[in-house]
């Protein structure tokens, strides 16, 4: 897929603006209603002054012209028998602060609704499936590292490249993640690959050991503790990532919400995330802005729901947590399914890192700098091999037991 077209990117460090900043908008008119009021009245004074109807004495014409100029700069009724001048500038800014406030209100009450709605439909979840079980890693030297997650990776687009691979491995290995670390001795740095969802379908009383499935997404809206979470704790520890190393992690979808969780302390201490690449995530679990956390990227094709899917626009004021959202389309009309795919977010990706602006470079020079974005030269592979200047690449399975 190639020609895709950025609609928008909203940066945490651009002209967002939070339900606070309104206040303090409404606030400020309130000020300027009252500062014009005052000036009204002073005006409506100097229309009764002494010496200003003095002069229709001297020049009846001019006099009554002048008089009647300052009464109506005061708001002296006009000839529809309303008010107008500084008046009614000044009820106008009062109306304005009062209909900001409202809204505002109005908006972020919804807002709220909507992130405790999610809290009750984990709950009730969680009752409804049961226990979520405890999550577990299986280190998987059988399955052969496919080759977009055994390479170092030079651009987002080949970050992204390397997670349907792996969600392809589910066929025979639900749960497989990819761990690709990088770097000497005592300066490694690791790149967390996370698919999607597995499975959609979990009937109450129901759950496997298949842990990507719906459970765990309607837990992760609700911002509760997972087994899978608990797993990827686990799959990290078993690829050999000590505490502390810089870790970035890429997520498709539920990916993505896992991702995040994993910044949080909701299911343990907080990781130790460089940053986070999301593509076509639900994000409304996440802290809002100006929360501790990593910056994070997330991507959303335009004709994808999936990122809807949590009621919330994350590229809206008060969105998720450090996020620069990058909104594009490509071109033709996807089906659903197609909307979703990986492959979108490859090419969205793409586009994104040519001409996303400065809040999209600025993510990327990051990670280069960090050293997750390199110019790889070559291909690797195998269970563990070597692949491009000293990168390795661990499958684990994490499961639900």
């Amino acid at each position: 897929m190639t020609g895709a077209e950025l609609l928008s990117v909203t940066s945490p460090d651009g002209p967002a603006a939070t339900w606070d900043d309104l206040a303090v908008v409404a606030a400020a008119w309130e000020g300027a209603a009252a500062r014009v009021a005052w000036l009204a009245a002073g005006s409506a004074a100097d229309a009764l002054h002494a010496g200003l109807g003095a002069t229709v004495a001297l020049s009846p014409t001019t006099g009554w012209a002048a008089c009647g100029a300052v009464a109506t700069c005061a708001g002296a009724p006009g000839g529809d028998g309303g008010v107008g001048g500084l008046a009614r500038c000044a009820a106008g800014l009062l109306g304005d602060a009062a209909t900001v406030r409202w809204v505002a209100g109005q908006l972020r009450e919804a807002d709220d609704a909507v992130r405790d709605g999610f809290v009750r439909i984990g709950g009730l979840a969680a009752v409804a499936w049961g226990d979520d079980g405890v999550g577990d890693a299986v280190l998987r030297p059988d399955l052969v590292a496919p080759a977009a997650t055994a390479r170092s990776a030079a651009t987002l687009a080949d970050l992204l490249a390397g997670l349907a691979p792996v969600a392809a491995l589910a066929a025979t290995a639900p749960g497989t993640v990819a761990v690709r670390s990088s770097g000497p001795p005592g300066a490694r740095r690791h790149v967390l690959l996370l698919p999607g969802t597995d499975d959609m379908v979990v009937p109450p009383r129901g759950q496997d050991a298949d842990v990507r499935d719906l459970t765990t997404n309607l837990r992760l809206l609700a911002g509760q503790p997972t087994a899978y979470e608990a797993g990827l704790r686990e799959a990290l520890a078993a690829a050999g990532v000590r505490p502390g190393e810089p870790l970035l992690v890429v997520g498709h979808s539920q990916g993505g919400m896992a991702a995040l969780a994993l910044t949080d302390d909701v299911g343990g201490p907080p990781l130790a995330v460089a940053a986070v690449l999301t593509a076509g995530s639900p994000l409304a679990h996440a802290p809002p802005a100006g929360s501790p956390g990593p910056p994070v990227l997330a991507l959303e094709h335009a004709p994808d729901v999936v990122p809807l899917l949590d009621g919330v626009d994350d590229a809206a004021p008060g969105g998720p947590r450090g996020a620069t959202t990058v909104r594009f389309d490509l071109p033709g009309e996807p089906s659903a399914t197609g909307a979703h795919e990986v492959a979108a977010y490859v090419a969205g990706a793409a586009a994104a890192e040519r001409s996303g602006g400065p809040a999209v470079a600025a993510y990327v020079d990051r990670l280069r700098a960090a050293g997750f974005l390199t110019a790889g030269d070559g291909d690797g592979g195998g269970d563990g091999a070597e692949g491009t200047a000293g990168t390795t690449t661990v499958l684990v399975q994490v499961v639900r037991r």
